[in-house]
């Protein structure tokens, strides 16, 4: 169950898989590298499901990640029904700490045992500021900060927006875009970490991040979210 009410930590780091990767290797190496930090803030790791997609829950859960649940105190397993792919990593995480910076990471890439205290130290120096450990100019709006990978959120750094319609106006985008429209929209600033958080140097010409994008008009995405947002 979620701490909400004075929780012992300072942070949380937050991260969701899917059928396809949740039983391979990388994702417990990658929980591995998330609960043994180098760090002096206290934070929580947790990693988001959806029962939609694992409808017997804990059942369809590999043993040795659900044994880190069960024996590691600032490890949790957090259960939400719909699968709304990676953006639960962060909205659900915000709803059960609503108090806490959120830092999101991705379930196939280790980071560094500084990797927390990284951010956090960033975070104590410019507290109002999301902090990306990559980015992007969005293509239709060079205002508009786009990370992949890692991010950290303060508590109220994104304005409300609808998931179900942005799905349908971003047709195949994930939270990239969505995370860096929401920030743009509450006019919080942007910061690049200083730092290369994560174990490997990933190819950046050779991302699914590219892969997708490249693929949508971003353009008449944001002509459409402009023109929905002045109604």
């Amino acid at each position: 169950m979620s701490l909400t009410t004075n929780p012992p930590y300072e942070c949380v780091v937050s991260l969701t898989s899917w059928r396809g990767r949740l039983y391979s290797e990388i994702v417990q190496l990658v929980l591995f590298s998330l609960l043994k930090q180098n760090t002096t803030y206290r934070y929580k790791v947790v990693l988001v499901l959806s029962s939609d997609e694992f409808p017997k829950k804990e059942a369809e859960v590999p043993k040795n990640i659900l044994a880190l649940a069960e024996k590691v105190p600032n490890f949790e397993l957090l259960w939400v029904k719909k699968n709304s792919r990676a953006l639960k990593k962060l909205t659900a995480s915000m709803d059960a700490y609503p108090n806490l910076p959120i830092i999101t990471t991705d379930d196939d890439i280790i980071v560094k045992p500084d990797f927390v205290q990284s951010f956090m130290d960033c975070h104590k120096a410019h507290p109002r500021d999301v902090i990306y450990a990559h980015v992007w100019d969005f293509p239709a709006n060079t205002e508009i900060k786009i990370s992949g990978w890692a991010r950290l959120f303060p508590p109220h750094s994104l304005y409300p927006l609808d998931e179900q319609w942005f799905y349908s106006l971003f047709q195949g985008a994930e939270d990239e875009v969505w995370n860096g429209i929401r920030v743009w929209l509450a006019g919080t600033p942007v910061r690049k970490l200083g730092r290369w958080p994560f174990v490997d140097q990933i190819p950046i010409g050779d991302t699914a991040f590219f892969r997708v994008y490249s693929k949508i008009d971003m353009a008449e995405c944001y002509k459409q979210l402009l023109k929905e947002l002045n109604k």
